[in-house]
C-alpha cells in the first residue's frame, strides 16, 4: 500500500507538471497565432501598400517627364525648322528693298530662337527622357516583385496551419481523445515542417533587419546632405554623371525641392523669343498680303516669289503656333512645384517615413513568430524529459502504473499522448 500510495503520488506530480507544460505551450501557441495576425495587417499588408501607394507617385513623375521630354524633342524639331525657314524667304525675296527690314528683324529673331531653343529643348529632352528612364526601371523593379507578398503570405498562413495542429493535438491529447496515427503525423510531419518554418522565419527576420539598415542608410544621405535627395545624387556621382548634366541638374532640382536652378528655366526666356518672331512674321505676312494684292508691282519682286514666300511664312507661324504650345504645356509638366510633391509622398513620406515603421512592425513580429515557435517546440521536447528525470529507465513507473491508477484517477502519462 506504502508502495502504492508513493506511485500515485509521484505520477500525480509528473501529471502535473505535464499539464502545466501543456498549457503553456497552448498559451504560446495563441501568441504566435496574435504575432502572426500582426505580421499579415501591421507588417506584410502596411509594408506593400506603402510600396505601392511609392510606385503610383513614381509613375506619376515618370509618365510627367516622359510626356515633357517629347515636348521638348518637338520643341526643339519646331523652333530648328522655323530657323530653317528663315533662308528659303530671303533666297526668295533676294534684292527686294522694301522687305529688307523685315528680313533683318525676322532673321535675326529666328537665329535667336534657334539659338535658345533648339539645343537646349533637346539637351532638356534627353536629360527628362533619362529621368523618365530611371524612374520606370524603379517602377517595373518594384511591379515585378509583387509576387514576394503572395510567398510572404502563404509562409505566414502555413506557420499558422502548423502551429495550430500542434495546438489541437495538445488538447485532444489532454482530454484523452487523440488517436495514435493523428499523433504519429503531428510528430513525424508536422513538427519537422513546423521546425522548417521556425528556421525559414529566422532568416526573413535576418533579411528584414537587413532591409531596415539599408533604408536607413538611404534615408539619412551624406555628410554634404543629409536626406534621401543627398544619397540619389551621391549614386549619381558614383556613377559618373557629370554634375553639370542636364540629367543630374534635374534631378538635383526635383529632389532638393526647388531650390537649385530649374533645367526649364530657358523655357521661361523662350516663350518672349516665340512672341517675338510670331509678331515679326506677322508684320512680315502682312507686308507680303499687300505686295500679293498689288502684284509685286511696287515691290521688286514677282507675284510667284511673293506667294511662296508668304506660303513659308505661314509654315513658320504654324510651327511657331507649335513650338508655342509645347513650351507652354512642357512647362507645366515639369513645374517643380507641382513634381516636387510627388517625390515627397514617394520618397520621404513613403520610403523614408511609412515603410520604416511597417517594416519595424513586420520585424518585431516575425521575429515573436520565431520566438513562440522555438518555446513551442522546447515545450513539446521537455515533456518527456519530466518523466525520464523522476524515472530514467521508466520500468519501474511502468510496472506500477496499473496499481497506481487504481487509487489515482488518470495516470501521469495522459493517455492520450503528448500531442
Amino acid at each position: 500500500v506504502a508502495e502504492q500510495m508513493y506511485w500515485t503520488e509521484r505520477a500525480a506530480v509528473v501529471d502535473q507538471r505535464v499539464r502545466n507544460i501543456r498549457i503553456a505551450s497552448i498559451v504560446v501557441g495563441m501568441a504566435l497565432l496574435g504575432a502572426s495576425g500582426l505580421a499579415l495587417s501591421k507588417g506584410l499588408h502596411s509594408t506593400f501598400q506603402v510600396v505601392n501607394g511609392a510606385r503610383s507617385h513614381v509613375e506619376e513623375m515618370e509618365e510627367r517627364f516622359r510626356d515633357a521630354a517629347l515636348m521638348a524633342k518637338e520643341t526643339s524639331r519646331a523652333a530648328r525648322e522655323g530657323a530653317a525657314l528663315k533662308d528659303g524667304m530671303i533666297e526668295t525675296l533676294d534684292g527686294s528693298a522694301q522687305f529688307l527690314i523685315f528680313h533683318r528683324d525676322l532673321r535675326e529673331a529666328l537665329v535667336d530662337l534657334n539659338d535658345l531653343g533648339a539645343a537646349n529643348a533637346s539637351d532638356l529632352s534627353a536629360g527628362l527622357r533619362e529621368l523618365s528612364m530611371n524612374l520606370n526601371e524603379v517602377d517595373r523593379l518594384v511591379n515585378n516583385k509583387d509576387w514576394i507578398f503572395y510567398i510572404f503570405l502563404t509562409f505566414v498562413v502555413s506557420m499558422d496551419v502548423l502551429a495550430a495542429a500542434l495546438m489541437l493535438g495538445t488538447i485532444l491529447a489532454w482530454r484523452e481523445v487523440s488517436p495514435e496515427t493523428f499523433q504519429d503525423t503531428l510528430s513525424y510531419a508536422v513538427l519537422p515542417c513546423f521546425a522548417f518554418c521556425i528556421v525559414c522565419a529566422a532568416v526573413l527576420s535576418g533579411g528584414l533587419s537587413a532591409a531596415l539598415l539599408m533604408n536607413s542608410d538611404f534615408c539619412s544621405g551624406t555628410n554634404a546632405a543629409p536626406s534621401p535627395s543627398g544619397t540619389i545624387l551621391g549614386i549619381l556621382e558614383e556613377m559618373g554623371d557629370p554634375v553639370n548634366s542636364t540629367f543630374y541638374r534635374s534631378a538635383a532640382h526635383y529632389s532638393g525641392g526647388c531650390q537649385t536652378q530649374s533645367p526649364t528655366l530657358f523655357l521661361s526666356d523662350l516663350v518672349p523669343k516665340i512672341e517675338q518672331v510670331y509678331l515679326t512674321n506677322n508684320a512680315f505676312r502682312d507686308a507680303l498680303d499687300r505686295a500679293r494684292r498689288s502684284l509685286g508691282t511696287t515691290t521688286g519682286a514677282t507675284p510667284e516669289d511673293v506667294a511662296s514666300a508668304l506660303g513659308t511664312s505661314t509654315l513658320l507661324d504654324d510651327a511657331l503656333h507649335r513650338s508655342y504650345n509645347l513650351t507652354l504645356d512642357m512647362l507645366a509638366l515639369a513645374r517643380c512645384e507641382d513634381v516636387h510633391p510627388a517625390y515627397q509622398a514617394a520618397i520621404e513620406e513613403g520610403t523614408c517615413s511609412d515603410l520604416p515603421q511597417t517594416l519595424t512592425w513586420f520585424f518585431a513580429s516575425v521575429s515573436g513568430m520565431v520566438l513562440c515557435g522555438m518555446v513551442i517546440v522546447t515545450l513539446r521536447a521537455s515533456w518527456r524529459d519530466v518523466l525520464d528525470c523522476d524515472d530514467p529507465g521508466g520500468d519501474e513507473l511502468r510496472a506500477v502504473e496499473g496499481k497506481a491508477a487504481e487509487h489515482y484517477n488518470g495516470n501521469g502519462y495522459g493517455d492520450g499522448g503528448w500531442g
